[in-house]
């Protein structure tokens, strides 16, 4: 049947930002069609199982999966798989995102916020017989930390505000702060956890080894499962680890295919080639999930972790279109979108327009009092003839000597991001404004919006969105303190006061005093306007039948920041 799940927010809960190449893992990139596809899911196995309570699992991808290194990996296909692999401190689960202990048996938050104690389990193993002991996570933080500025420069944001990692014994791990971090706790559910004995040597020096690490059969891993099978940007096999700490589980083989086309992807979910998608679109299925559930799968969609917005330069050095520097023509432009438009024919009703930059799957992190401008033309087009921008004789607005005419760079990642792009040109065509799109892959926009030479000269506007890996208002809003220009801070937004609001949020524990100041740096973003928000889009689901259990969730079934998304499964 179709089922369509409420899933509320999250209460306090923790979380990480997104490192500027981090930003491909947002929206995902398309990936090329697997060749030899029926033998890579017959490698799979059946997903049902004639023995016992076994079960394999066939999970499609239209994003390639780049890298199981944790040090250069940027889809979040990766991601997931990266974080089945390796044990991690503590995780989050259930609809709340509540912080569990995982890898560690429990754990003290001291009073003042600046060091954390770690009990772990004695049980866990690596997948080459050794311990797991806290020797291991120590290793990997102190390690994250020396190298935050270059090798683990991806993995940074987890370990901030963190001076050093002790192990008092094989059992017992002292973790020292700077100051305290409010989310400190679910950044650590970020770090996987790396074997010292097999990291040791890449990590020496300036550890710029430890980007080259290959993946294969004999990696040495000590999570849910271990490698089998990696062909990268195709196919990641993964079976059962026998020596995990956790939970017992059903799953005893994983697979992850890439597909070159949703459609692709979707046929071969219908024929029981896989058993469940991940990061599945509305523009994927379109209208169509009462005609998935026709033909006997099962569907689900809870609000999303995933925006699509626009991103101004608002650089003061910018060297051209300066007018757009001013917030009250950013203003005119967003009142020149049609966000229910946008909702309504390329979310297909699944989403809702979005007015400030924390998501409402953040529950009572985001401020519903922040409604999105609405969609007005005329109230446009009299701030813009208030401003004295006159229409030239082919009816575009004039700027000085400049055309307000803007070269628009779009993500060719952004699923449906054509129609919003069109949408958008539709409505600015009627304030006088003029749109020039320029389509550019991942890589292309990332260098496009900072150029030249990551000065952010040039750039005027963008279009993209992205999928933070976690809950916390942090995962946001760190996206645009000052010291995210060059990284993530797509708009070069800086304003002191906000970094300064920022850094007292982020040192805050009262969680109560916390969410006021996150109120007040979600109202301060939204009037400056630097990024419009377009659109909060629905996380779906859409699975066979052959097993049970799925956990939905603003990430959607299969993410990284739960172990549940795996051990709940069972044969149907």
């Amino acid at each position: 049947m179709f089922v369509v799940r409420k899933h509320d927010g999250i209460a306090d809960v923790a979380g990480h930002v997104l490192s500027r190449r981090s930003m491909l893992f947002r929206m995902g990139v398309g990936g090329a069609m697997v060749v030899g596809l029926p033998s890579l899911l017959a490698a799979c196995g059946d997903s049902g199982s004639s023995g016992g309570n076994a079960a394999t699992l066939r999970i499609g991808l239209t994003s390639e999966m780049d890298s199981l290194n944790p040090f250069v990996q940027q889809s979040a296909a990766a991601v997931i798989a990266t974080h089945l692999l390796y044990p991690t401190l503590l995780r989050l689960e259930g609809d709340d995102f509540a912080v569990e202990p995982d890898l560690a048996d429990d754990y003290e938050v001291a009073p003042d916020g600046r060091l954390i104690t770690f009990t772990l389990k004695t049980t866990a193993k690596w997948s080459d017989g050794e311990p797991v002991t806290a020797r291991d996570a120590a290793f990997t933080i102190n390690m994250l930390v020396q190298h935050r500025e270059g090798a683990a420069a991806l993995l940074a944001q987890y370990v901030v505000g963190i001076t050093e990692a002790e192990a008092t014994d094989d059992e017992t791990l002292v973790v020292r702060y700077s100051e305290p971090i409010a989310n400190a706790t679910g950044l650590l559910t970020r770090v996987v956890i790396l074997p010292e004995h097999a990291w040791s040597e890449p990590a020496s020096g300036d550890g710029a080894a430890l980007k080259t690490v290959e993946f294969n059969e004999g990696t040495v891993c000590g999570g849910q499962f271990v490698l089998t099978k990696y062909t990268p940007k195709e196919i990641v096999l993964l079976e059962a680890h026998a020596d995990w700490y956790g939970d017992k589980q059903s799953i005893s083989t994983l697979g992850f295919v890439t597909f070159g086309a949703p459609d692709a992807m979707i046929k071969a979910l219908e024929s029981s080639e896989i058993d469940a998608v991940a990061l599945l679109s509305p523009s994927t299925v379109g209208g169509s999930l009462d005609q998935l559930e026709g033909k006997g799968l099962t569907t689900d969609q809870a609000p999303g972790f995933v925006m699509n917005n626009v991103y101004f330069n608002v650089n003061p050095k910018k060297t051209q279109h300066r007018e757009l520097l001013e917030p009250e023509v950013r203003r005119a432009l967003s009142m020149g979108i049609d966000r229910e438009r946008i909702v309504e024919v390329v979310l297909f009703g699944m989403g809702e327009p979005a007015g400030s930059l924390v998501y409402p799957a953040m529950g009572d992190w985001h401020d519903s009092s922040l409604v999105p401008d609405a969609f007005d033309v005329d109230g446009a087009n009299e701030i813009l003839d208030g401003l004295g921008f006159e229409r030239g004789s082919d009816g575009i607005r004039m700027a000085g000597d400049e055309k307000m005419s803007y070269t628009v760079n779009l993500a060719s990642g952004l699923a449906g991001g054509d129609r919003i792009l069109q949408i958008i040109s539709d409505g600015w065509t009627q304030l006088g404004v003029a749109v020039k799109p320029s389509t550019l892959d991942a890589a292309a926009m990332i260098d496009a919006i900072s150029a030249p030479d990551g000065k952010y000269l040039t750039n005027d506007i963008a279009v993209w969105g992205f999928l933070p890996a976690s809950p916390d208002p942090s995962a946001v809003l760190d996206h645009f303190i000052t010291a995210s220009i060059g990284g993530f801070n797509n708009c070069h937004y800086s304003d002191p006061e906000f970094d300064r609001m920022y850094d007292e949020q982020n040192a805050t524990l009262d969680v109560d005093g916390r969410r006021r100041m996150v109120y007040d740096l979600q109202r301060r973003f939204f009037d400056a306007r630097a990024m419009l928000a377009l659109v909060y889009v629905n996380a779906l689901a859409a699975s066979g039948s052959k097993l049970t259990g799925y956990q939905m969730s603003g990430f959607g079934p299969f993410n990284a920041v739960s172990r549940d998304q795996v051990t709940q499964l069972r044969p149907a």
